[in-house]
């Protein structure tokens, strides 16, 4: 300080060079300032950023999987509702959000597993088994995978693994059991866990659960096991109006309606009691509230049956019912039911070419009826014309018919080798197209097919019998008997697969001592 009490020299700010605030303004001193500030602040805005950043992931992560997870549990909520095409609607959300989530898998593979697509669901069973141990419910879910994926010892090896011997079980493990054991021809096994079931109704056993369960007793050849199932049935049938109740009417009205038409086409004397017996059951089929066009189509059948004077009466009242329906559901319904009577005139009538072209059903229906008329060059128009578009495999399959009724043999080759090429590995579109072909006579396209479903689905028991029928049928017992042992190579504990080996082995002299 000078003796005037003024500063010596300018008091330079903390961290600023001296000689710039020697020459510089206060004006451009503020300024400087404000300009360090600014770059401090961006320098933390950057790192705040960069923090920011490297949390929000695993946040976003988390988010996702909540969704995911949340998403996952609606679509099996729609599927307990009865809403199926929501529910698929909804998984595949799930999926494409975080499907590789350990818990979104777990009920993706039950989901799959409970709308019957086995084969997808083992995929996530097994990926989730090779990072736990899979629950008791887990088992039973991969256990009725394994049975619709056509591979009965790998669902008995995990219903096992959740009903352990000499455990007394639950009425969802006997239930599975029933159905194993059904699938393996275990007649007795079946029998056993089938009158179990009904037996205990009071521990908490569906009425799904119930009707299958009378449904096996009836499939068996023992007098006391048919006539539970037939009472089980008709308990279930009695008053019931649920989907049970429904399916158990219209079997006991097929029951029914069988001893009075063979009877009628015997020209023999038909009992009244049958007749009002089968007449009482159409009563109530139409009386039923989830009674739907095709339901009520198969009572006016019956009441044919029942009175056949009164057979062209009923049949006009069909036409006149559903035959102007704009739900092309109850229109392809009566199509299809007039076309197993024969009426194929009166079903292109009702299915006119504009209504056909509304829905794949009525589309398909009136293709068909083309084709039980020998139109063929219509049906050939009709598809090349393109005024509705079907799957390329169904297309060439049609194409392929009618190339081969119009005698144009090289075209039909081409064709189904198309319908083969468009089929794809997909095992359903291959099986399809396997059993159309074979009914179409086209047994080599058939053969190949089933073949591409083997290759695909080695444990596809379906796809590998449909094989051994056309094997058989031409009498190509080599090539039987290694189909027969490629089963057995998968299903070793098969009974019925060992002794076919067996038998044709030794009939081709083959290991004649083990064979014996």
């Amino acid at each position: 300080m000078s003796l005037s009490g003024q500063p010596s020299s300018p008091v330079t700010p903390p961290g600023t060079p001296e000689e710039d605030y020697d020459l510089a303004t206060p004006e451009e001193v503020a300024k400087r300032r404000r300009h360090r500030m600014l770059a401090v602040w961006g320098v933390a805005a950057v790192l705040l950023i960069a923090v920011g950043v490297f949390v929000a992931r695993p946040a976003l992560r988390a988010v996702k999987v909540w969704q995911a997870r949340r998403i996952a549990a609606t679509a099996l909520r729609l599927l307990d509702q009865g809403k199926p095409d929501e529910a698929v609607s909804r998984f595949q959300d799930a999926m494409s959000l975080r499907g590789s989530d350990p818990e979104v898998m777990r009920m993706s593979a039950v989901f799959l597993t409970r709308v019957g697509h086995g084969r997808e669901a083992l995929k996530f069973w097994k990926e989730i088994e090779k990072e736990r141990t899979l629950t008791g419910d887990e088992q039973r879910n991969y256990a009725t995978g394994s049975l619709l994926a056509g591979d009965p010892g790998e669902a008995e090896k995990h219903l096992r693994l959740a009903w352990p011997p000499g455990a007394s079980g639950t009425p969802a493990d006997w239930y599975l059991g029933m159905q194993i054991a059904a699938r393996r021809r275990d007649a007795g096994t079946t029998v056993a866990l089938a009158r179990r079931l009904l037996d205990d109704q009071g521990k908490g056993v569906a009425e799904r659960e119930r009707l299958d369960a009378a449904l096996s007793l009836l499939s068996v050849n023992e007098p006391t096991a048919r006539d539970a199932g037939a009472a089980t049935l008709r308990a279930i049938a009695d008053g019931g109006q649920s989907p049970e109740s429904l399916q158990a009417l219209l079997i006991l009205l097929k029951q029914a309606s069988q001893p009075v038409a063979l009877a009628r086409e015997r020209q023999q004397t038909v009992p009244e009691a049958g007749v009002q017996e089968l007449l009482n059951l159409t009563a109530r089929l139409e009386k039923h509230p989830l009674s739907r066009a095709a339901q009520q189509l198969m009572a006016t059948q019956a009441r044919m049956i029942a009175q056949p004077e009164q057979h062209e009466a009923l049949l006009q009242q069909a036409v006149t019912r559903y035959g102007h329906s704009k739900d092309n559901d109850d229109l392809a319904a009566l199509g299809t039911w007039l076309y197993a009577q024969g009426q194929f005139p009166q079903v292109l009538e009702v299915i006119t070419p504009e209504r056909a072209i509304q829905s794949r059903a009525l589309y398909l229906q009136y293709l068909d009826t083309l084709g039980a008329l020998g139109r063929w060059q219509d049906i050939r128009h009709a598809i090349e014309g393109q005024r509705f578009t079907l799957e390329p495999m169904i297309e060439q399959m049609y194409l392929a018919r009618c190339a081969t009724q119009l005698g144009q043999p090289e075209a039909s080759t081409l064709h189904w080798n198309a319908a083969l090429q468009a089929a794809g590995a997909n095992p359903d579109r291959l099986l399809n197209l396997g059993h159309y072909a074979q009914g179409a006579g086209a047994v080599a396209t058939a053969e190949a097919a089933f073949r591409a479903v083997v290759k695909a689905v080695p444990e596809n028991r379906s796809a590998r019998e449909a094989l051994l029928a056309i094997l058989e049928s031409q009498g190509r017992t080599r090539d039987t008997w290694e189909a027969i042992g490629a089963m057995l190579s998968i299903w070793p504990d098969d009974a019925a697969v060992r002794n076919d080996f067996a038998y044709l082995g030794a009939l081709l002299g083959e290991n004649l001592k083990a064979n014996r």
